[in-house]
């Protein structure tokens, strides 16, 4: 049998990816639907104060793996078992030390909650939903070590298999427990069993599949490796605290300035464009071990090809999916929760904008992490953070609530547009950031005179709510692409991208028997 490439683990990585968050968004979209239509708008904004204040400190939010992961490719390469059971050693310290802080701060959050938001201490059972909460992601820390094995050996698609099934009974259950029930209690109950059951399963299967990571190990982290981890940690920690932060501060403000009831149309809204968002960072995110192993054996000049055919590639995804939103999402949620939850149409807008601006981020960060790029610019999801209140604060007087909206697009224009980049550009390919200023601008340009044309004919359309959106999403869809051919089809980016796709393609046909 022949060897895997690097872009075999990648399909994989990603197809399963794919494959996974897409049944697990099903179920979680019927489980909010059913939690909305069981449970009130109060109990609707507390569980999404909940989620976007907690969910800052979890294990995938912080993004500790990335930072710690960079160590293992090249022991893994070169089947190193010593040097891989050191780091594993080190890491499992470094977990369950992170896990003891996010109990603290929990615990602080929890004193500081009538501040917050006093309308959820009126919630029954409040206090006790809290800590289900905060100790569902506390526990997570745990038992997060081992499986960072099959992010550093290109086989992330394990991870995606147990965390898909974990969702899919978790949020199955749920649902009948709400029906059944109508408990928030019950409802978050499951909630923190579940994920509790998928770490434990996944690390049994580690430990069966490497039965070195078991063994003890009497050797020492060298001085200079302890340094590296010590840096990259707090650089990614900054960094993700910052970003989660504006999450944070951005409920706050919705909480202070408009009311529970506020969140809990913006945790609809936030609901759908976080499940597409992680749709896709799931696939993304799945090509971190093979950027890792391509920057640890591969020339700049080579990493440099694939980064922009990425960039490319990422650019239209998210620019197509990005109007599509705009044309269908308002009446997604009005079918799915109904008309009091949806949003006047400029807030849609600037909601997808900064989608957009988001996600062209992500393929740049990916790299970056990949690369252990995490030092140069440890603060500037802080300083992004800091920008976003101001803006926010600003632009809510000018404009009401889409100001607070309006704020993080500034803030998202001001910061990390050009820094983020600029790292990795100049530590790493050593090239002008120019290009990919110019990428930017022209796949940018080309989308906004798609999406200009997808509104002109979407405004054509009068249809019932259903019929309506799926026609939205059809014109969204095709007239974008459409453009993207016309104007790119010459490039070495596209014809990366069509080459992907081909063999995606060939994967999926049955193979002739020899």
């Amino acid at each position: 049998m022949s060897e895997k490439t690097r872009t075999d683990y990648s399909i994989k990585n990603a197809s399963v990816a794919l494959i996974g968050k897409i049944l697990v968004l099903l179920f979680a979209y019927a489980a909010r639907v059913v939690f909305v239509r069981v449970l009130n708008e109060t109990y609707a904004g507390a569980n999404g104060l909940l989620n976007n204040v907690l969910a800052t400190f979890s294990l995938s939010s912080l993004g500790i793996d990335s930072a710690l992961v960079f160590l293992l490719y090249v022991p893994i390469i070169k089947n190193d078992i010593p040097r891989q059971r050191v780091l594993f050693r080190e890491y499992n310290k470094i977990h369950l030390l992170t896990g003891g802080v996010i109990a603290a701060i929990a615990a602080a959050i929890y004193a500081a909650m009538p501040l917050i938001s006093a309308e959820s201490l009126d919630v029954p059972g409040f206090h006790l939903i809290y800590w289900l909460f905060a100790g569902n992601i506390i526990m997570c820390y745990v038992w997060a070590h081992k499986p960072m094995i099959f992010i550093a050996s290109q086989q992330s698609y394990v991870i995606e298999i147990f965390e898909s099934l974990q969702f899919i009974i978790q949020y199955a259950l749920q649902i009948a427990v709400l029906l059944l029930t109508k408990s928030f209690i019950l409802y978050t109950v499951v909630f923190f069993f579940s994920i509790i059951f998928k770490n434990v399963a996944l690390t049994a299967y580690a430990n069966r599949k490497y039965p070195y990571l078991k063994e003890k190990s009497s050797e020492k982290l060298e001085k200079e490796d302890k340094t590296r981890i010590r840096k990259n940690l707090w650089a990614i920690l900054v960094q993700k605290f910052g970003v989660k932060l504006i999450n944070f501060t951005d409920t706050l403000i919705l909480s202070g300035f408009f009311g529970i009831v506020s969140i809990a149309k913006y945790a609809n809204y936030s609901l759908i464009l976080a499940s597409v968002t992680q749709l896709l960072d799931k696939v993304i995110y799945s090509l971190t071990g093979s950027i890792g192993n391509l920057g640890a054996t591969s020339e700049k000049d080579d990493v440099h090809r694939v980064y922009r055919a990425s960039f490319f590639i990422i650019s239209v995804i998210y620019g197509v999916i990005s109007i599509g939103l705009f044309e269908s999402i308002d009446l997604f949620v009005q079918i799915s929760f109904g008309e009091i939850y949806v949003y006047q149409r400029g807030i849609t807008l600037v909601l997808c904008i900064n989608f957009y601006l988001n996600g062209i981020r992500a393929i740049t960060n990916v790299f970056r992490n990949s690369l252990g790029l995490f030092w140069h610019d440890r603060y500037r999801s802080i300083i992004e953070a800091v920008a976003n209140v101001v803006f926010s604060l600003l632009m809510i007087k000018l404009f009401g609530e889409i100001g607070i909206f309006i704020g993080t697009t500034l803030s998202l224009l001001s910061v990390p547009f050009w820094i983020e980049p600029l790292v990795l550009f100049k530590n790493y390919f050593k090239v002008s950031l120019m290009r990919y200023f110019l990428q930017f601008a022209l796949y940018t340009a080309a989308l906004f005179g798609a999406g200009f044309i997808c509104d002109r004919l979407c405004a054509l359309i009068v249809l019932p709510p259903v019929p309506a959106m799926i026609v939205r999403l059809a014109v969204s869809a095709v007239v974008p692409l459409a453009v993207v051919v016309v104007f790119f089809h010459s490039t070495s980016e596209f014809k990366f991208a069509v080459g992907i796709i081909k063999r995606m393609l060939g994967k999926l046909r049955p193979q002739k028997a020899k």
